[in-house]
């Protein structure tokens, strides 16, 4: 359940990143 737990935290943290444009993706 943990792990689940976590791997939700980052999809939203990801599906943030990736809906807010940041600069800071030309650099990865």
């Amino acid at each position: 359940m943990e792990v689940v737990t976590v791997s939700v935290e980052k999809n939203r943290a990801l599906n943030k990143l990736l809906k807010m444009p940041r600069p800071l993706s030309r650099h990865c």
